[in-house]
């Protein structure tokens, strides 16, 4: 796998920002948005979604990483 790649791999997520585009959701004050705590704003309102999204994707990458890491283990097992 090429290191490098993942490296300089991005995620870019559009969600929220559509919806406060469309002004179904309301934008964070300046203050809260200047210091990069948007994300407990948007928390306060969908509390439950948010953080089981958050719990899931937390517990994805866990397994994600120990299916890669046995992955790794059993090539450098098979190829002694």
């Amino acid at each position: 796998m090429n290191k490098s790649l993942l490296r300089s791999t991005k995620v870019v997520v559009i969600g929220g920002g559509l919806a406060i585009a469309s002004k179904k959701k309301p934008v964070a004050p300046p203050l809260i948005r200047n210091v990069g705590l948007e994300f407990l704003w948007r928390l306060k309102s969908e509390t439950i979604r948010r953080t089981l999204r958050l719990l899931r994707s937390i517990l994805g990458l866990f397994i994600c990483r120990k299916i890669i890491n046995n992955i790794k283990y059993n090539l450098v097992v098979d190829n002694g």
